[in-house]
């Protein structure tokens, strides 16, 4: 692992390699970090980063003999990702506060919004076993150190997406994640009972049709049309049921090696409403 590298080198770096390759890397804000190394939704619960034997996942002060080595070398944890305990510590982007946990939001927390010291996370080789807990956090000030690197977090291109399946072009739009009131006002005399209470929900950034699926695109991956009498290559597709909109998905992800899905009732409405706009 790439060491002796300061908080503001890993921009730097950061910088070139978005440039090179068009995408957004970034340092993984802390909680990013944390929920990887316990293995997502995926985790067993260990103490460290896919193991509750450390020996299993990291080079630490007890095993390493005084130096980093090759990557991926031990066991991985849920997620399939190496030495998130032990080896080099990692950076984080977040500032490090002490008593962040006890005002920390709970979407999405990106860490204070200023501070003199950065955090760290992880364990290294030069560091014991209780300091490769999972929970172990760390600062130090903007420096390079032999036993700091980094890990790097890929961000969705928050730009629309086009495709092609078989000559037959569409488009996902994208919407940033927000929050807003799903459902109706309790004061919407023409809403029924089910679309209240008006309660608020938080959504992640995710992409979205531009228009409803056509008759053209279900053609192209379905190799038929089952929409009634009404017949166009761009009118919306119908006569389709939930479960054959499954098969048309999976065929869909098949050929495009993407993920898409059905949307969610709140991704829907928060769309539908326009969004942060």
């Amino acid at each position: 692992p790439v060491e002796t590298v300061s908080w503001n080198d890993c921009q730097e770096f950061i910088k070139k390699l978005n440039t090179i390759t068009g995408r957004v890397f970034s340092l993984p804000t802390e909680a990013q970090w944390e929920y990887a190394a316990r293995g997502g939704r995926k985790s067993r619960g260990f103490l460290y980063s896919g193991s509750n034997n450390i020996d299993e996942v990291a080079w630490y002060d007890d095993n390493c003999n005084k130096q980093t080595h090759p990557v991926a070398l031990k066991k991985a944890n849920e997620l399939c990702l190496y030495d998130m305990t032990g080896n080099v510590l990692e950076w984080c982007k977040d500032w490090f506060d002490s008593d962040y946990y006890s005002n920390s939001p709970q979407d999405n927390p990106q860490g204070p919004g200023s501070g003199s010291l950065r955090i760290f996370r992880g364990g290294s080789w030069f560091v014991n076993a209780c300091y490769c807990r999972v929970s172990c956090r760390g600062s130090f000030p903007d420096n390079r150190y032999p036993i700091i690197g980094l890990r790097l977090v890929l961000n969705p291109p928050q730009q629309d997406l086009e495709f092609d399946v078989n000559g037959v072009k569409f488009t996902m739009k994208y919407v940033e994640g927000g929050s807003f009131m799903m459902g109706a006002l309790d004061d919407d005399d023409e809403a029924y009972d089910n679309e209240k209470p008006s309660h608020k929900v938080n959504l992640d950034s995710y992409y979205i049709g531009e228009t409803q699926v056509t008759q053209a695109l279900w053609q192209a991956v379905m190799g038929s049309n089952r929409s009634y009498k009404w017949k166009g290559d761009k009118l919306p597709v119908e006569t389709v049921s939930w479960n054959d909109c499954q098969e048309f998905i999976k065929k869909l992800n098949i050929i495009t090696g993407k993920n898409f899905s059905l949307p969610t009732e709140a991704q829907w409405e928060f769309a539908a409403r326009g969004g942060n706009k």
